[in-house]
């Protein structure tokens, strides 16, 4: 869900991209149709710094309008829809109006309607009122000063800095701002090339003056070639992209799903309990398999006598994760490194370690880590790396410690059941049954198909 709130954010930027390509140009526009205002206060004595402040408060008053329209639109939008997508969504939803969000949103806002407006808005400043009166606009210095040059960059490095602290995923987050900038670079060669093309095949019509007219148009120099060719442009590339990953992610969800999953999950089984319940499907003939494990909930609080955060920035050190203990190894998982311990082992605190996490982490046989367990610390040494499957949808632990180091803490059982689709009521129906409801009873979801 992080990751796909970091992507949606991402999407967003990008939108707001094509947005700010089209202020810019609005910006443009609407300064252009006041070049006869701009040259009499210029001719007035009116200073640049003057001329630039009176723009620059007239659309930045535009900009908090549109900010704050967008906010509100943003937060009813959820709201009057809540009951559509609450019926269309497969897990429970409750919506409300969270602050955050709609800073961060503000904040995007914000630094995207600066940086596309101080561009159009420095080169008004840089021209002078003959200039005006000539060219509107289409003359003078094509890039602005340097001061505003600096400031576009200083804003483009806290938008960019926002991104990726609100998202968590710099790499992400940088690697959009490059491909958004990267069309843009790329978009901006497309339009000069048809300009150049259109100034080409303009001269040499004749005979066809509307048709010439119109190519003059998209060949002139400071049109609204470059502004089209940018907004579409950019705005396709996105669409397409956002196509692309859409379909991406389902084909990787649909070829991760195993062919066959659990039926059910059941949850926060107690000790007493276990035996009746794999006594109930045992004797099912509908039901083809039952897996189940004990399991505790841990925090990796140190790795090798260090705190573990300061060890590596990874997802299992994140929160507390799933633990359990066996005098086995887990069926479907191979031991990749190292030996399982013996069925009847004592001694000091082992653990088995996912390869993949381990390797990520910097974790290898004999190292330590301390797993802190109901608050107590148990300060255990890899004794083997596991391969495992976490989209088989079976049950899988990161971590799996000898009993005797977890076996006397208060816990509860996991299990899944496979069973075919039309013993499924059947099943949860007699369980309830032979395990009374209470708070301490078991707790059954269903598998996604």
């Amino acid at each position: 869900m992080d990751r796909l709130g970091s992507f949606l954010v991402l999407i967003g930027l990008s939108g707001l991209a094509v947005g700010g390509v089209g202020i810019s140009a609005a910006v443009r526009a609407y300064l252009a149709g006041k070049t006869e205002t701009i040259a009499t206060l210029r001719t007035l004595g009116a200073a640049r710094a003057t001329i630039f402040l009176t723009y620059f408060l007239q659309i930045g008053a535009l900009t908090l309008l549109g900010l704050a329209i967008g906010l509100v639109l943003g937060v009813l939008a959820p709201l009057a829809l809540a009951p559509l997508i609450t019926a269309r969504l497969p897990i429970p939803a409750e919506f409300a109006v969270y602050p955050r969000p709609l800073i961060e949103a503000a904040l995007y806002g914000a630094l995207v309607a600066m940086i596309f407006t101080l561009w159009p808005l420095a080169r008004t400043e840089n021209v002078r009122a003959a200039t005006l009166f000539r060219d509107a606009m289409g003359a003078g210095r094509a890039l602005p000063r340097r001061r505003y040059m600096g400031a576009i960059a200083a804003l483009l490095a806290v938008l960019l800095g926002a991104a990726v602290l609100f998202s968590g995923t710099w790499r992400l987050t940088l690697s959009t701002a490059g491909g958004i900038a990267g069309a843009l670079v790329l978009l901006s060669l497309a339009a000069l090339g048809v300009q150049a093309l259109a100034q080409r095949f303009g001269r040499g019509l004749r005979g066809r003056p509307g048709l010439r007219l119109a190519l003059g148009a998209i060949g002139k120099r400071g049109g609204e070639t470059g502004s089209v060719v940018l907004s579409l442009g950019l705005g396709l590339s996105v669409l397409a992209s956002v196509g692309q990953i859409d379909g991406n992610l389902r084909r990787a969800i649909a070829d991760d799903l195993p062919e066959v999953a659990p039926a059910y999950f059941f949850l926060d089984i107690q000790p007493d309990q276990i035996e009746g319940f794999r006594a109930r499907l045992d004797g099912d003939a509908q039901v083809s398999r039952t897996d189940s494990a004990p399991m505790l909930r841990g925090i990796i609080s140190e790795i090798n006598g260090r705190p573990a955060r300061e060890v590596a920035d990874h997802w299992v050190l994140h929160g507390d994760r799933g633990l359990t203990y066996s005098a086995a190894p887990p069926d479907g998982e191979d031991i990749v490194a190292g030996d399982w311990w013996a069925e009847d082992y004592t001694g000091p605190p082992l653990v088995s370690f996912a390869e993949e996490g381990a390797m990520e982490i910097g974790l290898g046989l004999g190292d330590e880590i301390t797993v802190n367990v109901l608050g107590r610390d148990v300060t255990a040494t890899i004794a083997n790396l596991r391969r495992v499957d976490f989209g088989s949808a079976a049950i899988a632990f990161v971590m799996s410690m000898n009993p005797g180091a977890l076996a006397g803490a208060p816990h509860s059982w996991i299990a899944t059941v496979y069973a075919e689709e039309e013993a499924e009521a059947a099943i949860l129906r007699d369980l309830a049954d032979a395990i009374p409801t209470s708070p301490r009873s078991g707790c059954a979801m269903p598998s996604i198909r």
